[in-house]
């Protein structure tokens, strides 16, 4: 699906660099975020913030990239009081500047 398709079906999507992974168990994680660009907005969301969005552990599980300290678009979906993403929704952050929007998955 086409980034700017796939923003409007996401609950939220951000810029971000990530800060930590802390694992919860033996297949997810909890990824940190330093926000730096806030695309689509939601609860606790906000620029200069941190985030914490669930996913799985392993990329192998399409779980989110473990670069710390590397910027990454990002579509999140929210899951009750938390927000989750996973490879398919990450993106190279130019692309969700991109007007036209039609390249796909970073992976």
């Amino acid at each position: 699906m086409a980034p700017k398709r796939a923003m409007q079906r996401a609950d939220a999507a951000i810029v971000g660099k990530l800060i930590r992974v802390v694992p919860r168990g033996r297949l997810k994680a909890d990824y940190r975020y330093l926000v730096q660009h806030v695309y689509k907005g939601g609860p606790g969301i906000r620029r200069g913030g941190l985030l914490s969005v669930r996913s799985a552990r392993k990329s192998s599980a399409c779980g989110l990239p473990h670069g710390k300290h590397r910027r990454y678009g990002m579509l999140l979906a929210r899951d009750g009081p938390r927000w989750t993403s996973g490879l398919c929704g990450v993106f190279r952050p130019r692309l969700l500047e991109s007007p036209r929007g039609t390249e796909h998955c970073a992976s």
